[in-house]
């Protein structure tokens, strides 16, 4: 049961990227809620039911926030064009 749900998860997902329905940045977290549902509860896989923080645990690194946060800085300094004036040569 466990393999069809995600034989069906990742057709579902290459049929949402070649479509671009849904940008490729939702579809990807499409895809991890839609694993934690489905193997951190019994919604989905009924008896399958698993602590969700086994699954949690590879993402919830204190490294990756971090640079997560420093990208995200970084992109909004770029969007409002504060690196450069910050940056400017007089």
């Amino acid at each position: 049961m466990d393999v069809n749900f995600v034989f069906f998860l990742s057709v579902l997902s290459v049929g949402l990227w070649v479509t671009e329905s849904l940008p490729p940045f939702a579809v990807g977290i499409f895809i991890i809620t839609s694993l934690l549902v489905a193997f951190g509860t019994d919604f989905i896989l009924p008896g399958y039911g698993r602590p969700i923080e086994i699954y949690l645990g590879t993402w919830t690194s204190s490294v990756i926030w971090l640079l997560l946060g420093g990208f995200f800085l970084a992109e909004g300094l770029s969007i409002v064009q504060l690196d450069t004036y910050l940056l400017r040569v007089y």
